[in-house]
């Protein structure tokens, strides 16, 4: 495994190993009609996790179930960006839509 240097998006970068051969790669979350898509998505440390939402005329605020950030208001075109740094499983849904779900698997 080699250790790559990965940006927080807190001005600030931190150590992570990534597995041997591989580069840290960016993976899409879409919110569109009223589902996260896809529902569960299994990355490698290191890796960034974009959410954008797609729901035309809505606002959505998307949270962690874990804290990993504060929740996020993401109009209509806009995202969010996560990396992941520590190996788990973290949940993350849209307040008030019961649906809109998802379970990122980092290992």
């Amino acid at each position: 495994m080699k250790k790559t240097e990965v940006w927080t998006g807190k001005g600030e970068r931190t150590g992570a190993v990534q597995p041997s051969g591989t580069s840290p790669m960016s993976h899409f979350v879409r919110l569109k009609n009223y589902l996260m898509i896809p529902s569960s998505l299994k990355i490698n440390i290191g890796d960034t996790v974009i959410w954008r939402n797609y729901q035309e005329s809505s606002v959505l605020t998307l949270t962690s179930r874990e804290r990993l950030f504060e929740d996020q208001r993401l109009a209509c075109g806009s995202n969010m960006k996560y990396t992941f740094n520590e190996p788990g499983s973290y949940n993350f849904s849209v307040k008030g839509y019961p649906q809109m779900q998802t379970t990122i698997t980092v290992k």
